[in-house]
């Protein structure tokens, strides 16, 4: 099923488990991106997931694709009195490619294929020259 697919690739993506992970995407994500390029992403949030309650949240299929939303619930503390919970949504987009389903747009929490690579900064222009003319 659609939310088989997006829970075995998240424990793939808890595993660090790039391989697995990568043979999610759709054929024309993985023709754009090298599995090295990949894995090579800056991802800040893998392998946390252990310590994550994952919910189905909703299924909705729109022509040949279906999105599965997830909640994400962390709670943290020490001690009874001392937690504090945070969630977030994620939203999955999938197709099926062969009779698998596979995703059509990078999911979370790979979002882009590889490293971030900021743009360089555009320096403005530089002002006209403004002609001299000598005064006596």
């Amino acid at each position: 099923s659609v939310e088989e697919a997006v829970q075995v690739y998240l424990k793939a993506v808890e595993d660090d488990d790039f391989e697995t992970a990568y043979d999610f995407l759709s054929s024309e994500l993985r023709d754009e991106c090298p599995i090295d390029e990949f894995a090579g992403g800056n991802i800040p949030t893998r392998g946390d997931l252990g310590d994550d309650r994952v919910t189905l949240e909703k299924t909705t299929t729109v022509g040949e694709t279906v999105f599965v939303t997830v909640r994400f619930t962390r709670i943290r503390g020490s001690g009874p009195f001392r937690t504090s919970e945070s969630s977030f949504e994620q939203r999955f987009s999938l197709r099926q490619q062969e009779s698998d389903w596979r995703f059509t747009e990078y999911p979370w929490p790979f979002f882009r294929c590889g490293p971030f690579k900021p743009e360089p900064a555009r320096r403005p222009p530089a002002p006209a020259a403004m002609p001299f003319t000598a005064t006596r």
